[in-house]
């Protein structure tokens, strides 16, 4: 039997005074602030989201948000915001954080849950979100940038039902080259800047947050190397593009065969190689 181990980030914080006499299990919240900042560079991109959640019910509740990311893209912080201050999370395997949230909402401690259930879907959780009230989450997104037909891409999915009442986003790319706005919320949308620092700012109020926010860039025709430096050691990625002729055919006058006379040749299917010769 295959297990598969999920991982997860929880937060765990200060105990509430107040204790209402229900609460509501599960339940999805409202978005009502969301802050992005993409930080794209010339392999990889970071996205910084910043989510303010509202409970307009009478009684407290056990918020509940899920949401889709691209293969690749994976959850490298998490933060709750409590008295103003946020407090990061720890990563941890799946049923030993659950058990953790469980406990800790039966002790009335402020805690949050995020979890991949399956492939790239992620589950929310938030204890409590006050009457009324509202609660904030950061997580950070970390991810390589993809090629497609001869351009880096990055795509991020929302998918939120929610018309959300405030939403901002700020793009900053260090590729040489101008980033193109693709479908999606900023279609249309034009990046501004010169050599290697482009940027895009947006921002809407009670915008239906459906579509992906996804720009793209050529790739150039000479080499790309980005390096850095930790501790005493160099590191290094370049992206060389293929400088391949179009095929033609070839005209052999002659030619010269080695052959494999050693004990490797057991088990070849000599027969089939002097034919291919033949055929050649």
């Amino acid at each position: 039997m295959k297990y598969i181990i999920t991982i997860l980030l929880c937060c765990s914080f200060f105990p509430l005074l107040a204790q209402p006499p229900q609460q509501k299990w599960n339940r999805q919240m409202q978005l009502k602030n969301c802050s992005i900042r993409v930080q794209s560079g010339q392999f990889t991109a970071s996205t910084f989201v910043e989510m303010e959640f509202y409970n307009p019910n009478d009684q407290e509740l056990e918020g509940l948000h899920q949401f889709e990311l691209k293969p690749g893209q994976v959850i490298t912080a998490f933060q709750l915001e409590l008295n103003g201050k946020y407090r990061d999370g720890t990563l941890e395997e799946k049923w030993k954080a659950t058990n953790a949230y469980n406990s800790i909402v039966g002790k009335r401690i402020d805690p949050a849950l995020l979890s991949m259930d399956h492939n790239n879907f992620y589950s929310l959780r938030i204890y409590p979100v006050p009457a009324k009230g509202s609660r904030k989450i950061t997580f950070t997104i970390q991810q390589l940038l993809t090629v497609e037909d001869g351009r880096i891409s990055y795509v991020l999915p929302l998918n939120i039902p929610d018309t959300v009442p405030s939403f901002s986003l700020s793009i900053v790319s260090t590729y040489p080259a101008t980033p193109q706005s693709g479908k999606g919320i900023i279609t249309g949308q034009i990046f501004s800047g010169l050599k290697q620092h482009f940027s895009l700012n947006y921002a809407a109020h009670n915008i239906a947050l459906k579509m992906p926010i996804s720009f793209s860039v050529p790739l150039p025709k000479e080499p790309i190397m980005c390096k850095s430096i930790v501790g005493n050691k160099n590191h290094f990625a370049i992206r060389v593009p293929p400088n391949v002729d179009s095929m033609h055919a070839i005209n052999v006058g002659e030619m010269i065969v080695f052959w494999d006379a050693s004990s490797d040749i057991n088990g070849r299917d000599v027969e089939k190689e002097i034919q291919f010769l033949h055929q050649y």
